[in-house]
């Protein structure tokens, strides 16, 4: 009986390790921010560790930056290498974008199959929602 017990319990914490190795290597995919006012905030993850960034101002369609960075993850949180903090503002035409760029990490969750990465800092509310096409 002590044998069975012991396959379960072992069986039990591979099942657990394999689902969490599944869970943090298919995060690849499309996000958006959520609850934005002012910009449209896009990220596609890809296999290779590189991001790709759109930010749109909202008012009028307009692509106002586009990057291409690094990303991993670390433990239960994602880094992002050359990341802009938008801070869903409006940006004048002539804003440098590129002089913001910094390395960001945030925490990842996953809520009911949908990975969920944000960043709250008081009143900013910064939450990715990955999108199912």
């Amino acid at each position: 009986m002590g044998t069975v017990k012991n396959v379960l319990l072992i069986g039990g914490f591979v099942i657990i390790a394999i689902i969490l190795i599944l869970v943090y290597n298919n995060i690849t995919g499309t996000y958006v921010r959520y609850k934005s006012e002012n910009t449209t905030d896009s990220l596609i993850l890809k296999k290779d560790n590189k991001y790709i960034r759109k930010i749109y101002d909202l008012k009028n369609d307009k692509l106002i930056f586009h990057n291409v960075g690094k990303w991993e993850v670390e433990e239960d949180r994602i880094v992002f290498y050359d990341f802009f903090i938008n801070e869903d503002r409006k940006y004048n035409h002539d804003f440098d974008f590129n002089s913001g760029l910094t390395i960001a990490s945030f925490p990842i969750k996953n809520r009911w199959g949908r990975y969920v990465f944000d960043y709250d800092q008081e009143k900013s509310y910064y939450k990715y929602k990955e999108v199912y096409w």
